[in-house]
């Protein structure tokens, strides 16, 4: 506090009828040691320090380290006078009140202990702690760069004359998506459905060495013109897997590329074309990607009771109890959900039963996830497992 440091012990007997008058001797600047004025007047333990806020106390061997609280500026009075003899300027101040030992004093430790984690490994780094990082003398510390993702759009409806082209809507998104989930992603534009320009497009991109992640949407099911996989095969991709026992999202693709110009063998996911099965496998298979490249934990679910989604339903106690969806054997099943929170504290989603991959009005009110494991039932009132469609800060 700005203020002055004195002997706490001075003041015991201090009140407005009875007052300890301290003489100040000396001046203490933040970053700076306390030090006494050569010639300043001595009156035993009723001497004090102007300080400044953040100025340090006494902390050696010597008459100063019996000052061990800080009086605010506003709870004293303070005198200025000149000896008429010497000339000399003299500054006291009149305290009425008992200090405590240890007043507006902080000592070391007291905040940050010795050994205390401030930011746990994987931990996104926020401005916010800045405060207790550089308060502790941490002025740089080791990060995981944003993993660099590349991006493809495939298939002719998107590079073909303007009458039958069509508008592109999974680039736009999964780029947003990535920034969201902290990546540097970069939209790539549109590759034609041929093997050849496939290949060519994708080895070319890896080979520059620019990216961690790349990414396709579209051309990965089985159809005449999907092409994916016979180019990567054609690059010499390692492929991992190619089909998922998830819905939406089954054709997903996932494959190493090699590179050039760095050790690392650059991860390939090829993503179906339907927009909401691109998403649910983006989300659930290219988010815990990128959550293990940033050294991260894996994700938790939002438990939350589930309802079916719409007024009337949910003033209908006939559905307590009865199957909102069932998923298929073996298949992990994600629907779309709105995800709020009562007032008396419980989470509840509102679960929408319109499952198509190519559906896109359940995404208008629809804020998470919702999980549903294979050959299970998700019942009306019962806890579900719910993940954002976007990081929650």
């Amino acid at each position: 506090m700005d203020g002055f440091l004195i002997c706490s012990s001075a003041t015991s007997n201090a009140t407005p009828d009875s007052p300890v008058i301290f003489t100040v001797i000396g001046t203490v600047v933040p970053g700076h040691k306390p030090s006494k004025c050569a010639g300043a007047p001595w009156n035993g333990r009723n001497i004090c320090l102007e300080v400044m806020t953040g100025g340090q106390f006494p902390d050696e061997e010597g008459d100063l380290t019996e000052l061990d609280a800080c009086v605010p500026v506003e709870c004293v009075s303070v005198f200025a006078s000149v000896e008429s003899k010497t000339g000399q300027a003299t500054k006291t101040i009149v305290i009425t009140h008992a200090v405590p030992p240890g007043a507006h004093r902080r000592v070391k430790g007291s905040d940050l202990a010795l050994n205390q984690p401030l930011v746990l490994a994987g931990q996104r780094i926020l401005s916010s702690h800045l405060l207790p990082l550089l308060s502790a003398g941490i002025e740089t510390m080791s990060v995981v760069a944003r993993p660099r993702v590349g991006i493809w759009s495939t298939g002719n409806e998107f590079v073909s004359d303007a009458s039958n082209a069509r508008t592109d809507i999974n680039g736009p998104y999964l780029t947003a998506l990535c920034r969201n989930f902290d990546a540097d992603p970069v939209f790539l534009g549109y590759l034609d459905d041929t093997k050849e320009d496939l290949a060519r497009e994708i080895k070319n991109t890896a080979e520059t060495g620019n990216f961690d992640i790349l990414v396709t949407t579209g051309a990965v099911s089985a159809g005449k013109f999907d092409f994916v996989r016979p180019a990567l095969i054609s690059c010499g991709a390692d492929i991992v897997f190619h089909g998922v026992d998830i819905r939406p999202g089954h054709p997903m693709l996932f494959a190493y590329l090699p590179s050039n110009r760095s050790a690392d063998a650059i991860a390939f996911f090829g993503l179906p074309g339907n927009p909401g099965a691109s998403a649910a496998c983006f989300r659930f298979l290219l988010v815990p990607f990128l959550r293990q490249m940033q050294l991260r934990d894996p994700e938790r679910p939002v438990l939350a009771q589930a309802t079916r989604q719409g007024k009337e339903c949910r003033d209908q106690e006939i559905y307590r109890g009865s199957a909102i969806f069932s998923s298929r054997k073996l298949n992990d099943c994600f629907l779309l959900g709105h995800l709020t929170s009562t007032s008396d504290g419980r989470n509840v989603v509102e679960v929408c039963t319109e499952v198509s991959s190519a559906k896109l009005k359940p995404f208008i009110s629809a804020n998470c996830w919702v999980h549903v494991y294979p050959s299970c039932s998700l019942l009306d009132g019962e806890m579900a497992e719910c993940y954002p469609l976007t990081p929650v800060s």
